[in-house]
């Protein structure tokens, strides 16, 4: 009897010093004394259920998740435990069960806001956001003053891109606590989506100051920093994302670290934490699929680019050239329904062109694998409005990483990446989770069929200068850094009535990059600003300008290749990561070696010897505008062919039950003879 007392005594000892740590936020010392508790009492549902509970906040969700099921075995009815088993699954990737332990637990205690509230947030995570956003409003029925429901509410209409609606929720939010990182964050999101970049650059310093440790936050803060092209402080602010991210923490999503750091290795770092914290797979079930020989090999291609986007201007003749006795392919569209010229010209390719906008991610699943998906090609990546959650179930037995996002994905369910060598080294492999397929000449796909306007254009209306070096980049304001930019203005100070030619993303970077020149001793007239125009009359107006300059990290694209197709030569130099040497992977492809550069000192040199010296560019000019009409960069049809000989060796692979590795198509080229 005494021997029981003493058990119990003990046991309440660590399992109080347990609570203590807990409110101290001291979980890792807090799991160790929910453990010893457990040692002498392992069937004690308060000690499992908070046990799970800390095991949740230090990611250890299946650790969590044999906890909470464990105490719902001992006591059905207790609600935190079924609480704890929904969120332990929930972050598993185990929606459907997730959905159910919630749905117990609510059950048990209908009025019980966690439960209500985490339900809300799996909607969401399944894009289902009027269900979503019931479960909050319930919640704010009970209690009016719930800031996490109204931060949480206002992600959900921003996400249905009601921003004004969304930002009232946050400012209510930020009312009831002035301190709430999260409702700054995501205020600072829905003005930024707006265009209203300087209030949201000052709600996301807001919310950094609070708390710099933030999920996110430093990233975010760069991204709008470099969206405005307001550069104070960014050195510092990039030092430190990156000791973060070395340092496993989650400092940025992948997307806008691209742009500022030209290091795979932190790009590799970011990605994988960023899958496994928002997007991991399935580790309790596992789809099965059963190869079934067929005539066809089934391509889906995942986008929400279906339009007059850059990734449509890339992918049409590809689609136009797809071998339609060897290949059924489908679109999996979940972008905006737009009925323009883009979506008319390849719409009718696909075998099927099938909208999944308004279906959760579960649903998306089903249609996949009820379609007998063979390749799912994801064309979004990280950028704006991906549907990574798709992928994380698999879709189908083979997944692709393809064109839409330079660079790994991080995630082991990508089983390849679509590269070149000059893109993607051999040393260099180690820094991408996916296998690498090489393709012979350049990994982008092109349009040779892509117009350029016949109208007539002329420097004055432009505001260019008539005489004098017309240098242009028309890349996105964000990709342009300030040592890039100082090269650029040394440049303009060596070349006697020179100009740069620049996109107008935002009057905000338009104003700031003015005054940047202007701090280093260049006349701010000297930059020129051209808005958006459609892409025929684009291609055409860069025919104006004498020579293209890159941006390092985040090279020209799209807008490379466009440059090289209206015949302006583009000078750049590659790093070390997929999106700062992708101009080099066309400069290669189009037989301009020449333009590539190995140092930022000869790429400064070269822009000002090719100013200087006019028979140089004349010449290169001239085997420019040979190229573009016979080199590989803008042969669609064979591209499209080696595309399919990728496909074809992926799938032979799997077909004979072999791992995915490494594939050289142009190795297997030179095998066919």
């Amino acid at each position: 009897m005494k021997d029981a007392e003493s058990n119990f005594e003990s046991a309440k000892k660590y399992f109080l010093d347990g609570l203590l740590s807990v409110e101290k936020g001291n979980f890792i010392e807090a799991e160790t004394l929910f453990l010893q508790a457990l040692k002498i009492m392992p069937d004690r549902v308060s000690i499992l259920t908070n046990l799970s509970a800390v095991q949740i906040k230090l990611s250890k969700f299946d650790e969590a998740y044999k906890a909470a099921l464990l105490s719902t075995e001992v006591e059905d009815h207790n609600a935190a435990a079924w609480l704890n088993v929904g969120l332990a699954l929930f972050n598993l990737n185990e929606t459907e069960g997730a959905m159910q332990a919630y749905s117990k637990a609510l059950s048990l205690n209908p009025q019980y806001p966690e439960a209500l509230l985490n339900l809300g947030v799996l909607f969401a995570s399944q894009r289902l956001f009027d269900e979503a956003i019931k479960k909050y409003e319930a919640v704010l029925e009970l209690n009016n003053n719930n800031v996490e429901a109204w931060v949480n509410k206002g992600v959900a209409l921003h996400e249905v891109k009601q921003y004004p609606e969304a930002l009232k929720h946050f400012d209510t939010a930020i009312c009831l606590n002035e301190n709430s990182v999260e409702a700054w964050l995501n205020k600072s999101s829905s003005l930024f989506e707006q265009g209203a970049f300087d209030t949201s650059l000052a709600c996301i310093e807001r919310a950094y100051h609070l708390k710099p440790e933030q999920e996110l936050a430093i990233g975010e803060l760069l991204k709008a920093k470099f969206k405005m092209c307001e550069w104070s402080g960014i050195e510092d602010l990039i030092d430190k994302c990156c000791h973060d991210i070395n340092n496993g923490r989650l400092a940025s999503s992948p997307f806008p670290l691209i742009g500022f750091v030209d290091d795979p290795n932190a790009h590799l770092q970011a990605a994988s934490s960023y899958v496994e914290k928002h997007f991991p797979s399935s580790k309790l079930s596992k789809p099965t699929f059963q190869f079934k020989a067929k005539e066809k090999i089934k391509i889906g291609y995942y986008s929400a680019d279906f339009y007059n986007h850059a990734t449509s201007y890339l992918m049409a003749q590809v689609l136009e050239e797809h071998n339609s006795e060897r290949f059924e392919i489908y679109a999996f569209s979940f972008g905006p329904m737009l009925n323009d010229d883009m979506r008319q010209r390849i719409k009718g390719l696909f075998f099927k062109f099938i909208e999944i906008g308004d279906l959760s991610d579960k649903e998306v699943v089903e249609l996949s694998r009820n379609e007998n998906i063979d390749i799912a090609v994801d064309l979004k990546g990280f950028t704006q409005y991906a549907r990574t959650g798709i992928f994380a179930h698999k879709l189908a037995p083979l997944q692709i990483n393809y064109l839409g996002y330079p660079g790994t994905l991080g995630a082991k369910y990508f089983d390849y990446v679509v590269a070149d060598r000059t893109l993607i080294p051999v040393d260099l492999q180690k820094f991408y989770s996916e296998k690498i397929v090489y393709l012979p000449n350049s990994y982008q796909a092109n349009d040779a069929r892509r117009k350029i306007s016949s109208s007539t254009q002329n420097k004055a209306e432009w505001g260019l200068p008539a005489t004098g070096f017309v240098y242009c980049c028309f890349n996105n304001n964000y990709k342009i850094l300030p040592n890039i930019f100082d090269i650029w203005m040394r440049i303009l100070k060596s070349v006697d009535g020179s100009v740069l030619w620049l996109f107008e993303d935002n009057p905000f970077a338009s104003r700031n990059l003015k005054l940047e020149a202007e701090k280093r001793g260049v006349d701010p007239i000297r930059l020129i600003f051209a808005s958006k125009l459609p892409l025929d009359q684009h291609l055409a107006r860069l025919r104006l300008a004498d020579l293209f300059l890159d941006t390092l990290p985040y090279n020209a694209h799209t807008t490379a290749s466009d440059a090289l197709w209206a015949g302006l030569p583009l000078l750049t130099c590659p790093g070390k990561s997929f999106a700062s040497r992708v101009a080099a992977s066309l400069l290669h492809a189009v037989e301009l070696p020449e333009l590539v550069m190995d140092s930022l000192e000869a790429y400064e040199a070269k822009a000002i010897e090719l100013a200087k010296d006019t028979s140089q560019l004349n010449a290169i000019k001239l085997k420019l505008e040979q190229n573009r009409k016979t080199s590989s960069l803008f042969d669609g049809k064979l591209f499209a062919q080696h595309l399919e000989m990728a496909y074809e060796a992926m799938f032979s692979r799997y077909q004979a039950g072999l791992a995915p590795d490494v594939i050289d198509v142009g190795e297997l080229i030179q095998q066919k003879g």
